[in-house]
């Protein structure tokens, strides 16, 4: 489903892409969904089931909901925010993100800790992880 406006996923379908440059809301359903932000400041929730979230470029705020989650990033995605990230349960996909080659780099190059989050910088883009415990991340929870 293409959309360049607020929407939300009808049962039985699982694709939502959102289109165009306006910052618009996208919402997937109780099924296992790919959800797909636009060039503008998007929210995206995945609802319920094992989702894939990607918000594309801008300032966009990710919310996997129930379920194992994946989050994708790549370079130029801007400055995203994972509102809800589940140590081993969800991961994070920075196979994309170019110059960030393992965990290792990852929390000794790229991570800080700010006040309960942890944010990830690389170039221009960065990852805020809001409300999440250094001490719970692992290699386990990362995608390279």
């Amino acid at each position: 489903m293409l959309s360049s406006g607020r929407f939300t996923l009808g049962d039985n379908f699982e694709i939502l892409r959102l289109i165009g440059d306006r910052d618009v809301n996208g919402r997937g359903n109780g099924l296992s969904n790919i959800v797909t932000g636009n060039k503008g400041d998007n929210r995206l929730f995945g609802m319920d089931g094992m989702d894939q979230l990607s918000g594309g470029k801008g300032s966009d705020s990710l919310e996997g909901g129930a379920g194992a989650d994946t989050f994708l990033f790549a370079t130029g995605f801007g400055k995203d925010v994972i509102t809800d990230f589940t140590s081993h349960s969800d991961k994070i996909d920075l196979s994309g993100w170019a110059g960030v080659d393992s965990y290792a780099d990852l929390i000794l190059t790229h991570m800080k800790v700010v006040g309960e989050d942890i944010v990830f910088r690389n170039g221009g883009d960065s990852l805020r992880l809001r409300n999440v415990d250094i001490n719970e991340l692992d290699s386990a929870d990362f995608i390279f």
